[in-house]
């Protein structure tokens, strides 16, 4: 399918201000341009990224958040308070959705969707006492990291409010929240799924109530992008607020 869109950009059908486009201009030191493997290739890898990890982490998002309703009020009385009655989330709403965010962070420390990242080293380093040889990979794991008590307190704990003006933990020590990644390396994505999070959590939480139907599911580890262990089902009710009842709504750009 990436492909065949690809050829018909190259052979005029229409020019787009988006990647694919951008991915056709582009051009190597030497002047040359991208084939179309390379292409599409490219595109699959983003598509993979925005779909799996933006999708396991609002899983995440909302069965900790079931299993701990006691939040559920402060993020519907932020929700209140950010949108009222207006049908529109725009990009400067989204970003005042500090309690959700806090939520979202709290379910990227304690299950992040990628429990391994990996690094090929392009020439020997030293570590300590150790001598790193090029070509080896180099990895971290999120998963441990996120959970070391130097650094979070309370680690196993579920506790959104560690992300908070008073505390602060992931600013406390550098690279400490590393989900999507860290350094120059980092996830240019990330903006991004957080905005897609919020607009799905938004939306849900205004027009329903949910509780938790099933044991908490612990991690499937049978997949690279590790979600919760089915069944993860969740029980809900349409809300009566008629104000919280809307149609669906579309992400204004900021001015």
């Amino acid at each position: 399918m990436i492909g065949r869109l690809v050829r018909e950009r190259r052979a005029g059908a229409g020019e787009g201000e988006d990647f694919l486009q951008t991915l056709l201009e582009a051009r190597y030191s030497d002047g040359s341009a991208l084939d179309d493997e390379i292409i599409t290739g490219l595109l699959l890898a983003i598509v993979f990224a925005g779909q799996h990890t933006s999708a396991i982490l609002s899983t995440w998002t909302g069965l900790l958040l079931f299993q701990h309703p006691e939040h559920l009020a402060s993020l519907r009385a932020e929700q209140a308070e950010v949108f009222g009655s207006c049908a529109e989330m725009s990009l400067p709403a989204l970003g005042r959705l500090e309690m959700l965010e806090r939520c979202i962070k709290e379910a990227e420390r304690m299950h992040p969707p990628l429990v391994v990242l990996m690094r090929k080293i392009l020439r020997d380093f030293a570590y300590g006492d150790c001598v790193v040889p090029a070509g080896e990979l180099a990895l971290v794991s999120p998963a441990v990291s996120h959970r070391l008590p130097e650094v979070f307190r309370d680690a196993d704990r579920y506790d959104p409010d560690r992300f908070g003006p008073a505390r602060q933990e992931d600013r406390a020590t550098k690279y400490s929240l590393i989900a999507f990644g860290g350094g120059r390396h980092r996830c240019i994505g990330s903006t991004f799924a957080y905005q897609q999070i919020k607009v799905i959590w938004s939306t849900l939480l205004q027009r329903f109530d949910f509780t938790t139907s099933t044991a908490r599911p612990g991690p499937d580890y049978s997949t690279f992008v590790v979600g919760p262990r089915p069944p993860c089902r969740v029980g809900y009710r349409l809300r009566a607020d008629g104000n919280l009842r809307r149609r669906a709504v579309g992400i204004q750009p900021a001015t």
